[in-house]
Formats: C-alpha cells, sequence, structure tokens
C-alpha cells in the first residue's frame, strides 16, 4: 500500500518563465506580460434566488428580470453538461421542488419533488433530455427516508426511476447507466428499471469519488497495519484509483504524503488532489494524476524566497483551467491561483490578508471565477488582476455567466 508513482517533469524553456512541473527544481517567478486581461467594468449575467422569486440580472446595466418562483432555501443545483440548462432544488412552505431554467432566456419550469424538507442531489442524462434526481431525509451518516425520481424536462414529467434502496445519485455517465447509492455502497444501475450491474463497496473507503465517466472511482483507502519494529498498529491512507467494479486496483500516493481533496478533471482523465511536501511538512503541494500514463506529476508553484502551500484543487466545467488556494506559511497573505491547462500559465485571481480567512470557490464564469467569502459575499475573480471584483448579490447566488 505505499506505491508511490510520482515523477518531476520539466518543461520546455518558453514555459519555465513562471511555472514548473517539478518537486526537483529550484525556484521561478511568473511574469505577467502575457495574461488574459478583462475591461474595465466586466459583463456578467446571474440567476439569484430571493423571497421575491428567482431573478436574473444583467450587469453592469443593472436590469433584472422575474424568472421563476420564491425561493426560501436553496438545496442543490446542477448545471447541464452544455451549461444550456440549470436544475435547482429548492424549499418553499416545508415542501421541496425542482425548477429547469434556460439561464439567459425564458422562465423556469417548476414542478414539486417532496412533501417534506430533503436533501437532494441530481445529474443530468447525457443527451440532457432528462435528469435524475435523489431525495432524502439524513439519518445520522446515512440517507433516511425519500425517494429518487426521473424527470424529463421536455415537458417536466416526473416518474419513479427504479431504484427503491438508493437515494443518492453520483451521475448518469451514459445514455443507459446510472451511478446511484445507499450511503453503503455505489451502484452502477440500468437507467431503465434501475437493475445493478455493478456494486463499489465504500467500506473502508473515505473521499469516495466517481469519474465524470463513471468507470472509475478514486478514493483514500484507510486501515490499521502492524508495524513490527514498534511493535503497534499504526494508521494507513492511501490514494487509490479502481474501476468501479473494483478490478484494476492501483495506489497513486501512500501514507506518508497525506493526499486528500480529490478531484476529476470533467472529461475523467485525470484525477487533482494534494500532498503533504517531503521536505517541510507545513507546506502542501498539487498533484495530476493521468489515468492513461499511471503517473502523478507535482505541480510546484515557487516565488524567489518562498514557497506557498497549495490546496484545494478545483477544475473549471471545461477543464481548461485548475484553481486552488495559496497560502504562505510564514507570511500574512491568503490568494486563489488558477493555472491553464493550455499553456501552462499561472496568475493570481485573488489576493487578501490570511487574517481575513478563505475564499471558496463557489463556482466558474467562463474562465473567470466565482468566489464567497466567509461573510457569504461574492466576488468576481477576473484573471491578471489580484482584486477581485464584488458581486451585488441580494439572495443566494445560483449561476454566473
Amino acid at each position: 500500500m505505499h506505491i508511490d508513482r510520482f515523477r518531476c517533469t520539466y518543461l520546455a524553456p518558453a514555459l519555465l518563465a513562471g511555472f514548473l512541473i517539478s518537486a526537483c527544481s529550484g525556484p521561478q517567478t511568473l511574469a505577467p506580460a502575457d495574461l488574459p486581461r478583462e475591461p474595465a467594468g466586466p459583463t456578467y449575467s446571474m440567476l439569484v434566488a430571493s423571497p421575491d422569486g428567482l431573478l436574473r440580472a444583467a450587469m453592469p446595466a443593472g436590469t433584472v428580470d422575474r424568472v421563476g418562483p420564491a425561493m426560501e432555501a436553496v438545496v442543490a443545483r446542477s448545471l447541464a453538461p452544455s451549461g444550456a440548462m440549470l436544475a435547482v432544488a429548492f424549499t418553499r412552505n416545508d415542501s421541496t421542488y425542482l425548477a429547469v431554467v434556460t439561464p439567459g432566456q425564458g422562465a423556469a419550469r417548476t414542478l414539486p419533488l417532496a412533501a417534506k424538507r430533503r436533501e437532494v442531489t441530481m445529474a443530468w442524462r447525457p443527451d440532457e433530455g432528462a435528469l435524475v434526481a435523489g431525495y432524502y431525509t439524513p439519518d445520522g451518516d446515512a440517507p433516511g427516508p425519500g425517494g429518487m425520481v426521473v424527470v424529463e424536462t421536455a415537458g417536466m414529467t416526473m416518474r419513479p426511476s427504479g431504484c427503491t434502496a438508493s437515494r443518492i445519485v453520483y451521475g448518469w455517465p451514459t445514455a443507459d447507466r446510472m451511478l446511484v447509492g445507499d450511503g453503503k455502497s455505489i451502484y452502477l444501475v440500468e437507467a431503465s428499471g434501475c437493475a445493478t450491474t455493478t456494486t463499489f463497496s465504500l467500506l473502508k473507503k473515505h473521499q469516495v469519488t466517481p469519474s465524470p465517466t463513471g468507470r472509475h472511482v478514486a478514493y483514500i483507502f484507510r486501515e490499521l497495519e502492524y508495524n513490527r519494529e514498534k511493535r503497534t498498529y499504526e494508521p494507513d491512507s492511501t490514494l487509490m484509483i479502481a474501476e468501479l467494479d473494483g478490478s484494476n486496483e492501483r495506489p497513486v500516493a501512500g501514507e506518508r504524503y497525506h493526499p486528500r481533496n480529490l478531484a476529476w478533471s470533467p472529461d475523467g482523465s485525470k484525477l487533482a488532489f494534494d500532498v503533504t511536501s517531503q521536505t517541510d511538512p507545513s507546506i502542501r503541494h498539487l498533484a495530476v494524476y493521468d489515468l492513461a500514463a499511471g503517473e502523478a506529476t507535482f505541480i510546484v508553484r515557487a516565488t524567489d524566497t518562498v514557497m506557498p502551500s497549495e490546496t484545494r484543487p478545483q477544475w473549471s466545467p471545461d477543464g481548461r483551467y485548475l484553481a486552488y488556494d495559496r497560502t504562505f506559511v510564514h507570511g500574512e497573505l491568503y490568494q486563489k491561483g488558477v493555472r491553464s491547462m493550455d499553456d501552462n500559465a499561472v496568475y493570481q485571481v485573488a489576493e487578501q490578508p490570511r487574517a481575513a480567512g478563505k475564499l471558496d470557490l463557489w463556482g466558474w464564469a467562463g474562465n473567470r471565477t466565482v468566489l464567497r467569502t466567509v461573510d457569504g459575499h461574492y466576488l468576481l475573480g477576473i484573471p491578471g488582476q489580484p482584486i477581485p471584483e464584488p458581486l451585488a448579490v441580494d439572495g443566494a447566488l445560483i449561476m454566473v455567466w
């Protein structure tokens, strides 16, 4: 369980002005000359849920249209793969509803989902003609009473999925197969009738993350191993990747790396995560595992004199960008960084004092990041501009584009 398949890859000289994929190279600096720029006063549109209704606003013009019903609380949201439609689960009057809206035009179409307030997970069929929604009342760490339905979006008709035991939706990777779960296992089931074809047990597995293709699953496997020298049991946490049926299981990063924050690329070809530095345990580095190559590559971003800790990788919906946290162990700044996967350019989209806390990546608007502060305010992070633009949001933000 301790096979660590990391390598150090050096980029061509033209790419070394600011970025290196290496755990073995010295510090480099980023030249900001060619970073993408946005015009002053960025334009964007957004959907906002409020007690007055679902509102669509165009900024900076400030035009606002009511396109859906009032929403007390947003439970879940799921954007169709093409970005053409958005499903929103919300509560109102102690009931749970589902709304489907085309972001740039038209009104939302709504139907009741459950007579009580429920937790909801959703996934779109690849052709976007339907989505599956699982809903339940939490019962400790397991899903309690609930159900699972399929909604045909053309007529907003709802039918039972056929899944009687599962309440959690993980994905709809192919037209005829869905990924669902009951809190104990993940099941690959037939989309029509929910007959199980593959079962993946969650026993001793943590941070379980199925790939978007539904073929693979990444997880942290934890168990106690006996140390003969110390004559005691010690915990072992190894990052593993396997086929969904449990076959072809392979270790990616062992216990000494303390891997966490697993994130598949949208096409399922790569897995990003962060690991503990082997030279300074107070620092963490990003790493990306390439499924086809079977290797994990460190991503190390250095300054002239200080090595930052980089964590919590998150992919953009098109897989072209990777956002992450950057903190300096002995410094006063917290930053959000973004790496372009096309040309390896690295730039900041936000910077603030560490005392102000971290900024969560709420979502994306193209190659721009939508951030949320600890106080619940929203910011638009623009490539090459380290001071993000505040978003005028009076309610719960649903989408920015």
